[in-house]
């Protein structure tokens, strides 16, 4: 997989930012250094270059298998694109990670070069994609390549150290470990260095940079076939064909994963949407209950919001919406389950916390909002954001979710009634009638 700046998060993804030139210096800086020190490394590789026919065939045979499964799994890929948008992880690290061992250094930087061009060239009309963010991701990559190389070498080197297929797999492993931190740190820096560049105050979490769970998986997985296709490329060459089928199967259980993902997340802030929600909501109050535990419900709501869209455009109001979200991921812990219920309204279950820590919590997602900078194609918007919030606790204000979620929008309520921008706990259980989530409004 290969990493985008400002397309997304994670590896391969791209930093939230604007064109190039609305970025700052060092955002400018920092990329044209990468593509230097790229070039640099490309210079010293070509130095007492000894290629060989051996060499050049694997390079040949390496550069038409890839293309050749990026042809057979392209409506695979095309239908990945759709699904992730600019944030797609690719998954070509499997011919250049074992370039990066079976052949020398520069001939696993042409392999690059010639799968980012023609990656470039099927999928830009999908993506649109400015030509410099293409160029820096090779350059990403290259010295991905180079730094696996050169781990290879110097623990091939040591041959004492281990013997026969367990110096294979030490080589392997390191080298493997080399390229991804490589690839995984250098778009992580420009993935911040792009968020800071949109002058708002929710900087993007470390692990936000280095991508999600399943994300560094599939990353893993696709190094480790990398590594078996170097293994064969030195003993077995024809057998590379066999590496195809469980690339497409890898391809297509990819696509499998985010259609989930898709199915499960409101596609405008990232959250949870209602029904994934409620699901996973009522999965941990069952366990709350089971081992006598405590747990909140937050129900927040964008004060005004409407106003918000009338005055500066939908743009502007799904950018503060994104940036709600945001500030919410930010404050929250990462097994919290946050989603959005429709509108302008956000809901969040926190296990483990006791009323005390749920105000307190909410008070610092209610802070946060309130000193937002909207930024819409990287230029701040001057506009004022807020919201209320409703806590309820369990097992105090129900020992089921309707119940909480009754508890929490009535306090809710309660805080908009009391002049907005401020926090509310429930102060009983809550009487109802009818489903919550449908009761939640848009004011």
């Amino acid at each position: 997989m290969q990493q985008d700046p400002e397309q997304g998060q994670g590896v391969n993804s791209p930093a939230p930012g604007a064109r190039l030139r609305q970025n700052p210096a060092d955002l400018i800086a920092f990329l044209l250094g990468i593509e230097l020190l790229a070039v640099v490394t490309m210079v010293i590789s070509a130095v007492d270059l000894t290629v060989g026919r051996e060499d050049l065939m694997r390079l040949l045979l390496l550069t038409v298998v890839a293309i050749a499964f990026e042809e057979a799994s392209r409506r695979v890929a095309n239908l990945r694109l759709k699904v992730a948008g600019v944030s797609y992880f690719d998954m070509t690290s499997v011919w250049t990670f074992a370039a990066a061992i079976a052949l020398p250094a520069l001939l696993a930087t042409v392999l690059v070069l010639i799968l980012r061009l023609y990656m470039f060239h099927r999928y830009q009309r999908q993506t649109r994609n400015q030509p410099y963010r293409s160029v820096f991701t090779a350059a990403t990559i290259v010295l991905a390549c180079q730094t696996a190389h050169l781990l290879a070498k110097v623990v091939m080197h040591h041959k004492h150290t281990a013997a026969g297929p367990w110096l294979w797999l030490v080589t392997l492993m390191v080298a493997l470990v080399g390229y991804r931190l490589v690839n995984a740190l250098l778009i992580a820096a420009a993935t911040y260095l792009s968020g800071r560049s949109s002058r708002t105050r929710s900087l993007p979490r470390l692990w936000d940079l280095l991508g999600s769970g399943d994300a560094n998986a599939l990353e893993v997985a696709t190094l480790c076939l990398g590594a078996m296709v170097s293994v064969l490329l030195h003993r077995q060459a024809p057998l590379l064909i066999l590496v195809l089928a469980p690339m497409v199967v890898l391809q297509r259980g990819a696509l499998v994963a985010e259609l989930t993902a898709a199915a499960t997340t409101d596609a405008k802030t990232g959250l949870l949407n209602p029904g994934a929600w409620t699901q996973l909501a009522e999965r941990e109050l069952a366990r709350a209950g089971r081992q006598g535990g405590t747990a909140a419900v937050l129900i927040l709501d964008m004060d005004h919001f409407k106003n918000v869209n009338d005055e500066h455009g939908h743009i502007v109001g799904d950018a503060a919406l994104r940036a709600a979200a945001d500030a919410l991921r930010a404050e929250l812990r990462g097994y919290d389950t946050v989603g959005r219920f429709g509108g302008e309204e956000f809901v969040a279950l926190l296990p483990e916390v006791d009323a005390g820590a749920a105000e307190s919590t909410a008070e610092r997602v209610r802070r946060r909002i309130a000193n937002l900078k909207v930024t819409t194609a990287g230029v701040p918007t001057s506009i004022r954001l807020s919201a209320s919030v409703g806590v309820a606790c369990f097992p105090q204000h129900g020992t089921e979710l309707t119940p909480l979620l009754h508890a929490a929008d009535s306090a809710l309520y309660a805080a908009k009634d009391l002049g907005r921008n401020r926090v509310i706990l429930a102060d009983g259980p809550a009487t109802f009638s009818a489903d919550p989530i449908s009761e939640l409004d848009d004011s």
